[in-house]
């Protein structure tokens, strides 16, 4: 069975003005880090109020895994969206593969997926190239290295900060 990470994405077109002029939106997180909070948000005395002004969309991603469809041994995973209360149903989404090196860092590796895709309904991990995007990586071998994976959600026609939801980063046999 495989994992599914998920989170809001806030997104909004403009940010309150501030004396006269537009700040960039800023990105706030909970303390639980499930749920992200990305778009305009309107400062007054009492500090930062991270407040959606447009919609709230779902970034999906799962945990990179073995592919079960590829001709030779290889990792993927996937990336999709639920439009939540957005008004457009179709958003550019990109979900890459991350495998950590000899340092301990976090690098991309493989071939990262893109599209324009629809929204998927519910909260599950769609089927199907309309509804989700895959990365895809070639395994250099068997041993063990650990992946992860991560997703940036765009909804088309609403601007927003650049976010990503990020999955686990389970251990494979894709070393």
């Amino acid at each position: 069975m495989n994992r599914l990470t998920k989170s809001l994405l806030c997104v909004g077109a403009t940010m309150g003005l501030i004396m006269g002029a537009t700040a960039p939106a800023r990105a706030a997180t909970s303390g639980s880090g499930d749920r992200v909070t990305v778009g305009p948000v309107e400062m007054d005395d009492s500090g930062i109020q991270p407040q959606a002004l447009l919609c709230t969309a779902l970034q999906k991603v799962d945990w990179p895994h073995i592919s079960s469809s590829s001709s030779e041994l290889a990792t993927q995973a996937h990336g999709a969206w639920n439009q939540g209360n957005c008004k457009s149903d179709t958003a550019n989404v990109s979900v890459q593969i991350d495998r950590i090196n000899w340092l301990g860092l976090y690098v991309g590796v493989g071939v990262r997926g893109k599209g324009v895709i629809k929204s998927s309904a519910g909260r599950s991990m769609p089927t199907g190239k309309n509804f989700r995007v895959t990365a895809h990586y070639t395994c250099k071998g068997t041993k063990q290295a650990k992946f992860r994976a991560w997703v940036d959600v765009d909804v088309i026609g609403i601007a927003d900060a650049a976010n990503k939801t990020y999955s686990g980063n389970p251990e494979i046999a894709c070393g």
